[in-house]
């Protein structure tokens, strides 16, 4: 059994901002011709080599096994308790593990 392990982006480990470059590609990805999944696309630009930047402007948790980011989670939190989610992804070989209610639970 995998316990979910997620913990915060770091912006200066290179290896967290490859690994959320590569995520957030197999996401939009998987958007192409998906009912709203375009419009998304055209709305949300890409983060692409800017994650160093989000993560100092955005709450970036990594969702990880062991050493391999398995999932992302960027949110902005905001007045009166509200968090925005703005975007949330776990790679589909990792899905049904727990990952995705972690991410969302931290």
């Amino acid at each position: 059994m995998i316990d979910p392990t997620v913990r915060a982006a770091d912006p200066a480990d290179g290896d967290d901002l490859a690994q959320l470059v590569l995520l957030e590609r197999e996401a939009r990805a998987a958007l192409v011709g998906q009912r709203g999944g375009d419009r998304w696309l055209v709305e949300h630009p890409a983060v692409d080599d800017a994650w160093a930047q989000r993560c100092t402007s955005s709450d970036v948790y990594l969702a990880v096994i062991d050493d391999v980011v398995v999932g992302f989670l960027v949110a902005d939190l905001g007045g009166d308790h509200v968090v925005r989610i703005d975007q949330v992804w776990v790679t589909p070989e990792a899905r049904e593990l727990g990952f995705g209610d972690e991410l969302l639970a931290t």
